[in-house]
Parts: C-alpha cells; structure tokens; sequence
C-alpha cells in the first residue's frame, strides 16, 4: 500500500523523472502490476544499505542526471513538493538530507558523486543522520536540511500515520489497509 501510494504521487511528477529501484530478492513479478510496468526501474545491487544507495546514485549519473534523490518506501506521505525542495536546496548544497525524527533520514538528494557518504555508517540505527552530517563536513560539502518527519517502524508510527488528517486524501491505498488492521 505505501508503494502504490508514492508510485500514484510520484509518477504524476512533470518537474523531474521517477524511478523504481526494488531489491530484486523481494521482487516478484505480477505481484504489483505498478511496478512491473513502469518505464523507469532498475534493481538494487547487492551489498549493505549505503552500497546499494550509492549505485543507485551511480546509476543514475551514469544515465545523464545531473541531481537525484532517493527515498526510501516507509514514508507514504512524502509528497512531490518534498523532492522539489531538496532539489532547489541543491542550489546552494553538495547534499541535501530530509532527517527523521529515529535519527535516520527519509530523502537524501546529490548533484554530483560523494561515495563517501556511505562508506561505514550503522544502518538502521540512530546514529544514521549524525554520521552522515561528520563524513559530509570531513569531505567539505555543504548539507541542507529539509523538515524533520517520521518514518514507519514501528507500530506505534502506524497508529501516528493513521490519526494524520490527510491520510483519506493523499494516501488512500495505505489508509484502505491501516483501517482494516489498525482500530
């Protein structure tokens, strides 16, 4: 449900391209028809999360973009208007990072190849955003930080995602399920 939320907010984009990266073990065809017919996948390499986020990046310089972001699939309220900002704010930053309130981050947005922002960090931990921001200022780039959000982890976010006043509207996939399995 929240990928066929962000696939229905995100494939209507006129101001930049959308691309599906699933990790290939968890792909299955016919399973969602959204993905399986979308003109702009490719998979995830193998490897740790950063290693398979930066051949995302790679990947997607080697295609000709002179900027890319990539979000994760856990934050179905992440609009358009969210990777516009981060593309602007790459205007006047080398990166840009859109931080969770779990000590992650939700979006992190480049113009150009900084492999080392990926190179030893904890995964999956709260300390995802702090060590992102030290390998950034120890290779001199500029950060930009968008509006801290939350992701979903645990529960207790399911619940929080299910009060959102906005969830009817803007993620209806996601609220058809969370009004069948949450009370």
């Amino acid at each position: 449900a929240f990928l066929q939320d962000l696939i229905a907010e995100f494939g209507a984009a006129t101001s930049f391209d959308t691309w599906l990266v699933p990790m290939p073990e968890n792909y299955r065809t016919g399973i969602m028809p959204e993905v399986d017919n979308h003109p702009r996948r490719f998979f995830q390499s193998d490897g740790d999360l950063g290693q398979r986020m930066w051949n995302c990046f790679a990947e997607l310089f080697r295609r000709g973009y002179k900027k890319a972001a990539i979000i994760g699939s856990d934050l179905p309220t992440l609009r358009q208007k969210d990777v516009e900002e981060a593309f602007f704010a790459l205007e006047h930053s080398g990166c840009v990072l859109g931080p969770t309130e779990d000590g992650g981050y939700y979006l992190i947005a480049l113009k150009a190849p900084i492999p080392q922002l990926f190179n030893e960090v904890k995964w999956s931990t709260d300390q995802v955003l702090t060590q992102t921001l030290g390998k950034a200022e120890a290779a001199g780039i500029t950060v930009q930080e968008l509006s801290i959000k939350y992701d979903l982890d645990t529960i207790a976010e399911l619940q929080r995602l299910k009060r959102e006043p906005s969830l009817k509207e803007s993620c209806r996939n996601t609220n058809s399920v969370l009004t069948g399995i949450l009370k």
